[in-house]
């Protein structure tokens, strides 16, 4: 080294000017000369241990100082990672801070329902349900209470679930709420509210009545924005999958037959050939006039033609009004139950109308009868067997 470099030349230039001077001054006493020279000998001896021993030190100090440098290199990456942990930490914090617990119910030993009505008339502004099914009344009650105070109530339920016994699907979306079917061939088994993007009710509970008096079930109900953006994401990428509902189209009414121009007309309309009990003065037949006139059916004529056939006459001057209905019975059983067949006539004798060959053998409230009211394409495919519809629209 150069410190190193600078001793040694200082010592060797005293030794050389001693010798120097010993020749220039031959007066000086050589032993004591020579006893100098020696010492300081001894002592670049000294001196040039020292060196070594210095420059050791330094080597030595040079790796700790290295040793020290990656240690602090290495404690920074774990004080970053550790910053990283603190962040992270603070961040749960955070989270753990914004949920707030409100209180668990179990249905076996608690009104349930009771509790879920009371948070969804809490709502400001948003309901947001996946669950199974809706056949609770009381449950459905409350979504069109909030729903009627403006509260936007968005739901769904399983497709296989719409038109249970008991489903509430039908009502809420007559109501107009958001009601909608997850079509997957999987059910629907998410027990969740989301009121207001903040309170989250979930747990076993179907909303349904055995859910509430027979199960065993349970919610719990959370106050956290977080847990609620949570579950806002599943029922967005659910709802996401779903269709509004749309009614079927009406389908277009069958043309009514042309009536003569300026002219009504009338058919049989609906026949009860068999009612309950006796028959005896219960039987009839119903007129109906589809037309846009008023028909004088004044002296037409009913006539059935199997077995004991019977004629009735109407009465003279008798009116049938434009879409209305005239119904006419007998004092004696009139109309056989098996292979009988009903012929209008009009005054003249001319046939007007005549019902297909019927039979009704279940001595009940059922009749054969026009479907759709009053249309008549001379086909017995025009015809229904159902619950009668006395002097009414079929």
């Amino acid at each position: 080294m150069e410190t190193k470099s600078l001793s040694i030349g200082l010592i060797i230039g005293l030794i050389v000017a001693g010798a120097v001077g010993y020749t220039m001054f031959p007066s000086i006493d050589n032993g004591s000369f020579q006893s100098q020279i020696q010492s300081l000998e001894e002592d670049v001896d000294d001196y040039e241990d020292q060196i070594i021993e210095l420059e050791s030190g330094i080597d030595t100090f040079e790796d700790v100082i290295e040793q020290k440098t990656q240690e602090i290199e290495s404690l920074s990456v774990e004080v970053d990672e550790l910053e990283s942990e603190i962040t992270d930490l603070n961040a749960e914090i955070i989270n753990l801070q914004d949920v707030i617990f409100i209180e668990t119910s179990f249905s076996r030993t608690e009104n349930t329902a009771t509790d879920l009505t009371y948070w969804i008339s809490r709502a400001n502004e948003s309901i947001k349900i996946m669950v199974m099914l809706i056949t609770s009344d009381q449950l459905a009650g409350s979504l069109l209470d909030a729903n009627n105070r403006g509260i936007t109530v968005e739901a769904v339920i399983d497709s296989d679930w719409l038109y249970s016994s008991g489903s509430d699907y039908q009502r809420l979306l007559d109501a107009g709420i958001d009601i909608r079917s997850d079509e997957r061939a999987e059910l629907m088994h998410h027990k969740v509210m989301v009121i207001d993007e903040y309170v989250v009710i979930t747990g076993s509970y179907n909303w349904s009545a055995s859910a509430e008096d027979s199960n065993d079930e349970n919610i719990i109900i959370l106050k956290s924005s977080t847990i609620a953006s949570d579950y806002l994401v599943e029922f967005n990428r659910i709802w996401g999958q779903t269709y509004p509902y749309e009614p079927e189209p009406e389908p277009e009414p069958e043309p009514e037959p042309e009536p003569p121009s300026g002219e009504g007309y009338v058919v049989i309309n609906e026949v009860e050939a068999n009612p309950a009990g006796t028959d005896a003065g219960n039987e009839w037949i119903e007129l109906y006039n589809p037309s846009e006139y008023s028909v004088d059916i004044g002296g037409w004529k009913i006539t059935t033609t199997h077995g004991d056939t019977v004629t009735l006459s109407i009465s003279q001057g008798t009116i049938i009004a434009s879409h209305s209905y005239k119904v006419y019975t007998y004092t004696s059983q009139w109309i056989d139950n098996e292979d009988e067949q009903l012929v209008l006539y009009n005054a003249e004798f001319a046939e007007q109308d005549r019902t297909p060959v019927i039979y009704d053998t279940s001595n009940d409230s059922r009749t054969w009868q026009r479907s759709p009211n009053g249309y008549d394409s001379d086909s017995s495919l025009d015809w229904a067997f159902n619950t009668n519809t006395k002097g009414s629209i079929n």
